[in-house]
């Protein structure tokens, strides 16, 4: 009889086995991750606020868990051009099957089998259609710039713009969005904002980190 510690080691292994399967059959997922920031940023909070949540009274990543998302996982991003410091803010948002009801998306968070095949259809189209409608504004309201197109099989790209009202003074973000399916979390838009006067100057030099899949 397998005693206790063995068949601990027997799960794990079984876990990792199946992880590698999946990652060999194309599906691997590039985790966003500070250690991959381009030369000349620096990579600084990982509570930094956003505009386009929609809420200043607290970080991007807490506006989405208030929201009921599964996850977020973010950073600032600091380039210093001469004398003034620029921002932008990046992060890997994990819709989860509440955050697909949010968005009107009759979706759950896919299947995938040892083998790498999802066993449940994907909910990635509904997504990108919502969003390009300009229904998914449970953040801010906003523009579709370029709407999101499946650039291959289960990646969609974008881009949207958020201007957000303080004071008095509107501000303008440029979000750069990739939506695909991570294969531990599901449905997911990587997020890319950047400052409206800025994003000439900062997505060329940004736009790789925007990579999600190996």
């Amino acid at each position: 009889m397998m005693n206790y510690k063995a068949w601990c080691c027997a799960v794990l292994l079984a876990g990792a086995l199946t992880a590698s399967s999946v990652q060999a059959a194309g599906l691997r997922t590039v985790e966003l991750s500070a250690k991959d920031v381009p030369a000349g940023f620096t990579a600084g909070s990982t509570e930094g606020k956003a505009l386009f949540v929609g809420r200043t009274d607290m970080t991007a990543r807490a506006a989405f868990m208030d929201m009921g998302l599964l996850s977020a996982h973010s950073f600032l991003l600091n380039y210093k051009d001469n004398d003034v410091v620029k921002y932008a803010w990046i992060g890997d948002v994990r819709l989860g099957d509440q955050g697909l009801q949010r968005l009107g998306v009759n979706g759950s968070m896919p299947v995938i089998s040892a083998q790498g095949k999802d066993l449940e259809a994907s909910s990635l189209p509904e997504v990108a259609a919502v969003v390009n409608s300009g229904r998914a504004n449970i953040l801010a309201p906003y523009t579709v710039v370029e709407p999101l197109k499946e650039i291959k099989k289960g990646l969609y790209t974008g881009t949207l713009q958020v201007a957000t009202n303080e004071k008095g003074v509107t501000y303008k973000e440029v979000l750069h969005m990739v939506v695909y399916d991570n294969i531990y979390f599901g449905p997911t838009l990587r997020i890319l904002a950047i400052a409206g006067d800025d994003d000439a100057l900062l997505w060329p030099k940004l736009k790789q980190m925007m990579n999600v899949t190996k």
